[in-house]
């Protein structure tokens, strides 16, 4: 009986899975291990954003309403000195 390659490699191959040995149950371990923390990981990260995200929409919104407020200051302070104005220059051409 002569051995040919595709026997060869068979045989091999046979070998090879009858005498494999398992997987380590500490490297199954550390791998499922390091699949949680890389979940816990992410949730973290994800949940991070999500606060800065709101906190920058709350931010967003007090800078709004302090543009606002001071554009109204603003114009209410240009529309009293313009009063003002308009009233020492009234009382200039009134009198002569």
């Amino acid at each position: 009986m002569s051995i040919s390659p595709l026997n060869l490699t068979r045989r091999n191959l046979t070998r090879n899975l009858v005498n494999r040995k398992p997987a380590k149950p500490t490297t199954i371990n550390a791998l499922g291990q390091s699949l949680k923390s890389a979940n816990r990981l992410s949730a973290s990260i994800k949940g991070f954003f999500r606060l800065a995200l709101e906190f920058g929409q709350q931010l967003w919104w007090k800078a709004k309403a302090t543009i606002i407020l001071l554009s109204v200051l603003l114009l209410s302070a240009i529309s009293l000195a313009m009063l003002w104005l308009q009233h020492k220059f009234y009382k200039l051409t009134t009198k002569s």
